[in-house]
């Protein structure tokens, strides 16, 4: 069961969500003197946040009438999706993110202790993995994500303007690949993955109860909220809700609010005699120290798990798995496992995105990779790539199943012919372990026309390339970028390039054939008629 206790502020509001101590500005508010955090101004002599306190709602003095909320610095009937509207001196209300307000710390007037923060809705010494500390009024911080938090993106206090996101610790005007725009405070809004943030799970707005994960269920399109495996039943709503396990919880002994006795176990759903052979006695409930996450090493210590992470226990330490079908692609432990592996084969496109989550769009195992630093005497990997287009189309038709060509930026020598179920696919930088960008110009250049087809019987694709042909050489040449003849198979051309060259100046034309002999003239004036022969009459 939760405990926690509860109390308002008297004051108006004070700052949420404060700047770091080094982006501390000076507010021109009453006082003209006093310094506030960022996004604060001094107003009364205190300093509020304008975006959310309904007595100084987007400047001061400014005070929303009853029945509305502050939200975003205007006084509205409802809260920006992620906040709930809390009670307020006057009638009126304030919105609260209650995952990460230190004021209203997973309820409204949840005020955390001196020296804490306000993670996923609970006060604590320190943020949930994923999440960082930010300073708030009176010693008291919240968590926030800062790759995604438009009042804090990047780093504490740096507030996105309006029309933008918060999108990859930057501010932006759209969201990366398999992130959606869901709306914040203040015109900004931020990036969020819907198919596994608990705070926006399916849509935006669309929180998960505390302790919940967010994920696709199996067949489904659509995330939705469940427990953990370690903590699979849900008992509450809402800000109350939380998971447990019905089968050792003793405040939850077989159904939610079903308490065992003092001193009794929590055993197989049952409540019975506090007597654990081989095992420890943890909050009424028998464990092992040496493998339970939520008493892993001590009573009471549970692991932490990221996004899209298990958390697991063994020999006493902490640690984390990724829950599948999420998978670690990057190895960075602030994002957790940042990647959810789709069905079906991962083929390269022009969103770019990387289904099977092996590290890059397409299928890595499947492909011959070339690269302009490669060498055509090694076997086409991603660590050991061709080095020529012809060498890379050659290897891949070698094979006994369709095999694409995946290109690194660079200049490639054409002209190239292409081959049957063999796919050319550009766009991709080995320096960044393969990611692929139309901001990486994979180039054929040369030759006229620089990529052949001819008496291809089996389907392929070119996509992300770009075509520069040679300029016309004999009398009359065009400047040919693709070329495809007698192909009876399916052909696929997505966002390619062609830059023609200049054709040649066509051939000098021959002379024309000589005139015949003019009409003889006419009779002299006065004279006899004269006669007419082949050498022009006399």
């Amino acid at each position: 069961m939760r405990v926690g206790s509860t109390s308002r502020l008297s004051k108006p509001l004070h700052a949420l969500i404060a700047a770091v101590a080094l982006a501390v500005t000076s507010c021109g508010g009453e006082s003209g003197g006093e310094s506030c955090p960022g996004g604060s101004l001094v107003c009364d002599g205190e300093c509020t946040v304008v975006a959310r306190d309904p007595l100084n709602c987007g400047a001061c003095g400014v005070a929303c009438g009853p029945g509305t909320v502050c939200s975003a610095g205007s006084c509205v009937l409802t809260c920006v999706a992620g906040q709930e509207a809390c009670p307020a001196p006057g009638g009126a209300g304030y919105c609260a993110p209650l995952s990460r307000d230190p004021e209203n710390c997973g309820a409204c007037g949840v005020v955390c202790g001196l020296g804490t923060v306000c993670s996923a809705g609970r006060c604590a010494l320190t943020c949930v993995a994923g999440q960082e500390a930010c300073p708030g009024a009176g010693g008291v911080g919240s968590c926030t994500d800062l790759s995604r938090d438009p009042e804090n993106c990047g780093a504490c206090g740096v507030v996105c303007g309006p029309g933008t996101v918060c999108s990859a610790r930057s501010c932006a005007l759209t969201c990366v690949a398999g992130q959606e725009a869901c709306p914040g405070a203040g015109g900004a809004g931020f990036c969020a993955d819907l198919s596994r943030d608990p705070g926006n799970c399916g849509a935006c707005g669309v929180a998960c109860d505390a302790g919940q994960i967010c994920e696709v269920p199996a067949g489904g399109t659509v995330a939705s909220c469940r427990c953990p495996a370690a903590q699979p039943d849900a008992c509450g709503a809402g800000a109350l809700g939380f998971c447990t396990d019905l089968s050792r919880d003793p405040e939850n002994c077989g159904a939610c609010g079903a308490p065992c006795g003092d001193g009794d176990a929590c055993i197989g759903g049952a409540c019975a005699s506090a007597t654990c052979p081989g095992a420890t006695l943890c909050g009424g409930a028998c464990t092992s120290l040496d493998s339970d996450p939520v008493n892993c090493g001590a009573c009471g210590n549970a692991c932490p798990a990221g996004s899209g992470q298990v958390a697991t226990c063994a020999g006493g330490t902490c640690g984390v798995l990724c829950a599948d079908p999420f998978v670690d692609v990057d190895g960075d432990p602030a994002n957790g496992c940042e990647c959810r592996r789709q069905p079906g084969p991962d083929l390269p496109d022009l969103a770019l995105v990387d289904s099977d989550c092996d590290g890059i769009d397409g299928e890595a195992a499947a492909a011959v990779f070339v690269a302009p630093a490669g060498n055509d005497l090694w076997p086409g990997t991603r660590t050991l790539p061709k080095r020529t287009l012809p060498s890379a189309i050659a290897a891949a038709a070698a094979r006994p199943g369709p095999a694409p060509v995946y290109a690194a930026r660079g200049t490639y020598a054409g002209p190239v012919a292409l081959a049957s179920r063999v796919s050319l696919f550009g766009g991709y930088d080995p320096s960044t372990g393969w990611s692929r960008s139309p901001a990486n110009p994979t180039v054929v250049q040369g030759g006229s026309p620089s990529l052949v087809a001819s008496g291809i019987a089996g389907p392929f694709e070119v996509q992300l390339v770009e075509v520069r042909p040679s300029a016309g050489t004999s009398p009359g040449a065009s400047s040919l970028g693709i070329w495809i003849s007698d192909v009876v198979a399916e052909v696929t051309i997505r966002g390619v390039r062609v830059i023609a060259a200049a054709g040649a100046p066509g051939a000098a034309a021959a002379n024309g054939v000589a005139g015949g002999d003019g009409a003889c003239g006419g009779g002299g004036a006065g004279g006899y008629g004269g006669s007419c022969s082949g050498f022009g009459g006399w």
